[in-house]
């Protein structure tokens, strides 16, 4: 059995596929984790503004007591 020797050639052909691999793996990780950060960003940006409506909300009933309690 003679086992010869890889090539330059050969070596670089196996290093570019192994990293050719390696980077769609990649992007596949990173497209899974950018959907579900968009996901959460949604929520996070309906979450804020549902708390902002509340407080503008609270902000003027307060606003309204407080000048009727001055008032008198």
């Amino acid at each position: 059995m003679n086992m010869s020797k890889p090539t330059s050639y050969e070596l670089l052909k196996d290093i570019y596929s192994t990293v050719n691999g390696l980077r769609v793996e990649m992007n596949d990780r990173i497209d899974r984790v950018e959907k579900r950060v968009d996901i959460l960003e949604d929520f996070r940006g309906k979450i804020l503004g549902v708390a902002s409506m509340i407080a503008i909300g609270a902000s003027a009933v307060f606003s309204w007591i407080w000048e009727r309690i001055t008032k008198a």
